[in-house]
């Protein structure tokens, strides 16, 4: 049986578009109390072990939040406000994978992938998914997250983590809440397929 998400691969541009209007409508119910979606201000965080600005992060859960990079001046596109499944700690930060780098349905394909390495049966708050780079390099199914592996560092995230229920990540995902800075969407989505062309 196909899951929810790889129902969205079957999806029409119009139906697509359809289901990224429902997706802001929901994304709108949650974080009804923001001024802008690009300054997130809730009191709903992620509890772990990682540590910063008093929120906590848990590798394997999604989380969005502003960030201000460090080489902002030499890198040639970011986005300043990432939808992150965060990995690995390290020193200082995280790494994680950005899905707002990939197109909306390779989106959909990857999290279908990657919910395989969920740490629960269903979709519930305490669904991590388990994995490490090592694991996703060495697997041709996971080709798509190349362009979407990140290092954040704590003192360069300018707002709290918004943590999203593991039952909304598949209306997440679809929501273009992407800003990059130094190209359009649509450039940095060629660019990362052909960084998935590449392998």
């Amino acid at each position: 049986m196909a899951s929810k998400f790889e129902s969205l691969l079957k999806k029409n541009r119009y139906e697509l578009t359809d289901l990224q209007n429902k997706s802001k409508s929901w994304f709108n119910a949650q974080v009804s109390k923001m001024r802008d979606v690009r300054t997130i201000q809730t009191n709903v965080v992620m509890r772990g072990d990682v540590q910063s600005k008093g929120n906590r992060i848990l590798p394997g859960t999604l989380v969005m939040f502003q960030y201000d990079p460090k080489l902002k001046d030499v890198l040639p596109y970011y986005d300043v406000f990432p939808m992150v499944l965060p990995f690995r700690a390290v020193p200082g930060g995280f790494y994680g994978l950005n899905l707002h780098y990939l197109p909306y349905q390779l989106r959909a394909r990857l999290l279908d992938r990657l919910l395989d390495l969920k740490t629960t049966k269903g979709l519930t708050e305490n669904t991590r998914l388990k994995f490490s780079w090592q694991m996703l390099e060495g697997m041709s199914r996971f080709v798509p997250a190349k362009p979407c592996v990140k290092h954040y560092l704590y003192e360069h995230v300018v707002s709290p983590f918004k943590s999203i229920h593991p039952d909304d990540w598949g209306s997440a995902v679809m929501l273009p809440l992407e800003r990059f800075v130094g190209m359009t969407p649509q450039e940095v989505w060629r660019e990362s397929t052909r960084i998935i062309a590449r392998g």
